[in-house]
């Protein structure tokens, strides 16, 4: 007796956000699973190495074999034709002549030279990202080091917490492996009544403590910095401890 298939709605918006778990429950319970819109799905690496080295099976995307009558009105979406019209999607011998048109572009040089784009993610605009403990950033341009897990935002930076706190900043550097912020250029930090301004907020992100420096010159010429740490209180926010705030001077 054959086990029932696994079902899941593929739009449902936990799946889209987080796939991985299904993707992990089909390999393991349905490794050749038929979606309810009546896709074939692999999900093992070397089924689906075997089969697109197989000759004897097409993509079919319009569903002329497989059963037209489960696309229904989905052809009619303009995504779904839209799709219908990629090369990854065609069969020989269409695929084959567009292919040729493009594989000048993707030699093993010209995907070595797309490396740096590769490894970096860029985003322009009004940029929203969405932090830890209902942090909020916004800014101008976004960019994404893959590689070096930091992610650079520049340009009218807004950073907000749910904590009644807003920062202002010309741009901001987030180390993601080691939990850490450097926030600065002109930086305006505010919570309730008291606002701090200085050149760079340093924010470590594990802990919640900041540390706000302000580089200037002394009346004699001697450059000074000079830090403010606002530490957590019993409840966990930052700046509203007993201890608000200690001031450090160095020549």
């Amino acid at each position: 007796m054959n086990a029932p298939q696994p079902a899941f709605n593929l739009m449902d918006p936990a799946f889209v956000r987080d796939p991985y778990p299904a993707y992990a429950m089909l390999r393991a319970r349905a490794p050749v699973w038929k979606s309810p819109m009546g896709v074939w799905v692999l999900t093992r690496y070397d089924d689906i190495a075997k089969l697109l080295k197989d000759q004897r099976f097409v993509h079919d995307f319009d569903g002329a074999i497989s059963d037209p009558r489960n696309r229904g009105a989905l052809r009619e979406e303009p995504v779904y034709k839209q799709l219908g019209r990629s090369m990854l999607l065609r069969d020989p011998p269409d695929h084959t002549r567009l292919r040729g048109l493009v594989a000048k572009a993707f030699t093993a040089r010209r995907v070595e030279e797309m490396r740096p784009q590769i490894e970096k993610i860029v985003a322009r605009g009004d940029v929203i990202v969405n932090g830890e403990e209902n942090q909020t950033t916004k800014s101008d341009e976004l960019v994404y080091d893959v590689a070096a897990q930091k992610v650079t935002v520049t340009g009218n930076v807004v950073i907000n917490s749910d904590e009644d706190q807003t920062t202002t900043s010309d741009w901001a550097i987030y180390d993601v492996a080691g939990r850490k912020a450097v926030v600065g250029g002109n930086v305006i930090l505010s919570q309730g009544e008291n606002v701090l301004k200085g050149d760079r907020l340093h924010i470590n992100l594990a802990t919640g403590e900041s540390r706000f420096e302000n580089t200037g010159t002394t009346p004699d010429g001697s450059r000074r910095i000079r830090a403010l740490l606002l530490p957590k209180d019993e409840d966990g926010i930052p700046g509203r401890g007993k201890k608000k705030k200690d001031a450090a001077q160095s020549p």
